[in-house]
């Protein structure tokens, strides 16, 4: 995270003075955020959605200085996708909706904990494939699927109403 932010800071700092250098520090930074943990792909589009609010337009020239991000991304993403299988993080042993589940009891758990900070650990392993999830997959599933858009459309209409943007 710290040289996520780090990127994120001077690519700012980039967009406002245009000098390449700032482009520079920013591509090292995210170097060093994705081999510091690889969910940090997801840093050139984050990078897109900074151009985006600060209405930069989509030239060219401007999809291209996100070329060497973009291939840095990718690199790291099917290294660690390499490592996760040889490791044997991922397997096959859950279905595709029983993976929705887990990516919605990880979002509703992680907030919650947020807020009620018990029972922390460092790991959050997955329920055994003989039983499979619990109910408590199920109703965290629930409580995305209602809370997840309702949070989103509330942010828009927020959002369109405090800078009078209309989409």
């Amino acid at each position: 995270t710290f040289f996520y932010l780090i990127g994120l800071i001077v690519y700012l700092r980039y967009v406002d003075r245009r000098q390449s250098v700032w482009l520079g520090v920013a591509l090292i930074a995210f170097v060093l955020s994705a081999a510091s943990k690889p969910a940090a792909v997801v840093f050139p589009l984050t990078l897109l959605a900074v151009d985006y609010f600060r209405q930069r337009p989509f030239t060219r020239s401007v999809l291209l200085e996100k070329a060497p991000f973009i291939a840095i991304a990718l690199v790291a993403g099917i290294l660690t996708l390499q490592a996760q299988r040889g490791g044997g993080a991922i397997t096959d042993a859950w279905n595709p909706f029983q993976k929705v589940l887990f990516a919605s009891y990880g979002t509703v758990m992680y907030v919650a904990k947020l807020f009620v900070p018990t029972d922390l650990s460092a790991i959050y392993p997955y329920p055994s494939p003989a039983t499979g999830p619990g109910p408590e997959f199920y109703l965290a599933f629930a409580v995305a699927a209602v809370s997840v858009p309702a949070v989103l459309i509330l942010f828009r209409r927020v959002r369109v109403v405090q800078f009078g943007l209309a989409f």
